[in-house]
Protein backbone atom coordinates (compact mmCIF):
# COMPACT_ATOMS: atom_id res chain seq x y z
CA UNK A 1 0.00 0.00 0.00
CA UNK A 2 1.50 3.65 -1.09
CA UNK A 3 0.14 6.04 0.48
CA UNK A 4 0.24 9.57 -1.50
CA UNK A 5 -1.02 12.56 0.71
CA UNK A 6 -2.56 15.07 -2.38
CA UNK A 7 -3.40 11.31 -4.50
CA UNK A 8 -4.84 9.33 -2.17
CA UNK A 9 -8.49 9.46 -0.77
CA UNK A 10 -7.99 8.70 3.05
CA UNK A 11 -10.77 8.84 5.67
CA UNK A 12 -11.00 7.89 9.13
CA UNK A 13 -12.91 7.64 11.99
CA UNK A 14 -13.61 6.22 15.99
CA UNK A 15 -14.85 2.77 15.80
CA UNK A 16 -17.42 1.41 18.42
CA UNK A 17 -16.01 -2.00 20.26
CA UNK A 18 -19.17 -3.91 21.49
CA UNK A 19 -18.06 -7.20 24.49
CA UNK A 20 -19.67 -10.45 22.94
CA UNK A 21 -23.51 -9.23 24.41
CA UNK A 22 -23.64 -5.94 22.40
CA UNK A 23 -22.86 -3.74 25.81
CA UNK A 24 -20.26 -0.67 24.26
CA UNK A 25 -16.94 -0.89 25.59
CA UNK A 26 -14.72 2.35 28.14
CA UNK A 27 -12.26 3.67 25.74
CA UNK A 28 -10.52 2.82 28.87
CA UNK A 29 -10.37 -0.63 28.54
CA UNK A 30 -10.64 -1.14 24.11
CA UNK A 31 -10.58 1.17 21.44
CA UNK A 32 -10.55 0.74 17.62
CA UNK A 33 -10.02 3.12 15.01
CA UNK A 34 -11.65 2.20 10.98
CA UNK A 35 -9.16 3.85 8.27
CA UNK A 36 -10.12 3.39 4.95
CA UNK A 37 -7.56 4.00 1.69
CA UNK A 38 -9.01 3.70 -1.44
CA UNK A 39 -11.13 1.01 -2.09
CA UNK A 40 -9.78 -1.12 1.15
CA UNK A 41 -10.87 -0.66 5.04
CA UNK A 42 -8.76 -1.22 8.22
CA UNK A 43 -9.67 -1.38 11.21
CA UNK A 44 -7.59 -1.49 13.99
CA UNK A 45 -8.15 -2.73 17.71
CA UNK A 46 -6.68 -2.08 21.13
CA UNK A 47 -6.75 -3.63 24.18
CA UNK A 48 -5.76 -1.84 26.77
CA UNK A 49 -7.54 -3.68 30.00
CA UNK A 50 -7.83 -7.03 29.16
CA UNK A 51 -10.79 -9.22 30.23
CA UNK A 52 -11.46 -12.76 31.99
CA UNK A 53 -10.33 -15.33 29.31
CA UNK A 54 -13.55 -16.30 28.49
CA UNK A 55 -15.21 -12.98 27.79
CA UNK A 56 -12.19 -12.27 25.42
CA UNK A 57 -13.96 -11.40 22.45
CA UNK A 58 -15.07 -8.52 21.20
CA UNK A 59 -17.65 -7.24 18.41
CA UNK A 60 -16.22 -4.28 16.28
CA UNK A 61 -18.38 -3.44 12.72
CA UNK A 62 -20.47 -6.79 13.43
CA UNK A 63 -17.49 -8.96 13.01
CA UNK A 64 -16.73 -10.95 16.49
CA UNK A 65 -12.71 -10.86 17.57
CA UNK A 66 -10.32 -11.60 19.72
CA UNK A 67 -6.90 -11.10 21.16
CA UNK A 68 -5.11 -7.90 21.99
CA UNK A 69 -4.21 -6.05 18.99
CA UNK A 70 -6.03 -6.95 15.59
CA UNK A 71 -5.92 -6.09 11.78
CA UNK A 72 -9.59 -6.47 10.28
CA UNK A 73 -8.89 -5.70 6.11
CA UNK A 74 -12.11 -5.60 4.25
CA UNK A 75 -11.44 -5.17 0.43
CA UNK A 76 -14.18 -6.81 -2.36
CA UNK A 77 -16.45 -7.97 0.35
CA UNK A 78 -13.53 -10.11 1.61
CA UNK A 79 -12.54 -9.76 5.18
CA UNK A 80 -9.40 -10.54 6.84
CA UNK A 81 -8.40 -10.67 10.54
CA UNK A 82 -5.17 -10.48 11.77
CA UNK A 83 -4.23 -10.90 15.22
CA UNK A 84 -0.63 -9.17 16.01
CA UNK A 85 -1.04 -9.83 19.25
Amino acid sequence: MLYFPDETPLAYKKTPVYNRNDVLLKDEDVEAVTLTIEDTTYTVVVVHNSPAPAAHFFKVNGQFVSGEVILIEKRNNKTRIHVIK
